[in-house]
């Protein structure tokens, strides 16, 4: 019988990390399990764990705030910004971002106040293929990078050493990284081109 069949997605994903977890033990019985766990993991969790609860309940679209229909394409990387998900801070986020947070934070959580802001935002880039990743321009000091399924914060990190070693270089400022869902999102200093 297969162990995944008739089971939540929430407890089919924690299956896949345990097995990915077993093989790097296998591979290496001295290894650090925790650099194993994806990053994203409690936040990909708690999606398919509300994913779960809107299909028992009558509400059945996730981003449907104030029963509106999606403003975004069916598969732009926006719509996974949950108003209902916990957001995670991985980065913390500047006084700046946390001011134009809250001033669209009239919504009862802290993803909410932020797909309300991101629909207000002008997008400033998207690729012309797929739809993993887009750039909003928030107000004009700070600019928003959704990327879908970001494990790496190599990015960010690279943005933080720019600003404190070489600030010389025209770079963006960091302003913090926070993650909703499948969704990591970086905020950083807008540079118009």
């Amino acid at each position: 019988m297969d162990p995944a069949a008739g089971e939540s997605e929430a407890s089919q994903f924690n299956r896949m990390v345990m097995k990915k977890l077993q093989k790097a033990l296998e591979a290496d019985p001295e290894v650090d399990l925790a650099s194993k766990i994806p990053s994203s993991y409690s936040s990909r969790l708690a999606h398919r764990k509300a994913k779960a609860r809107h299909e028992d309940g009558p509400s059945p679209e996730p981003l449907n705030l104030g029963k509106q229909p999606p403003r975004f394409p069916e598969d732009d990387v926006r719509n996974l910004l949950d108003g209902a998900a916990p957001a995670t801070v991985l980065f913390p986020l500047s006084e700046s971002v946390r001011s134009l947070l809250e001033s669209h934070y009239q919504s009862p959580s802290f993803a909410s106040g932020l797909h309300r802001l991101v629909e207000q935002s002008e997008v400033v880039w998207k690729p012309k293929f797929g739809r993993h990743k887009i750039v909003v321009k928030c107000s004009p000091e700070v600019a928003l990078k959704i990327m879908r399924n970001m494990d790496d914060f190599t990015e960010y990190t690279t943005l933080q050493y720019t600003e404190k070693f070489i600030p010389s270089i025209p770079a963006p400022r960091p302003l913090g990284l926070f993650g909703i869902n499948w969704t990591t999102s970086l905020s950083a200093q807008f540079k118009a081109s």
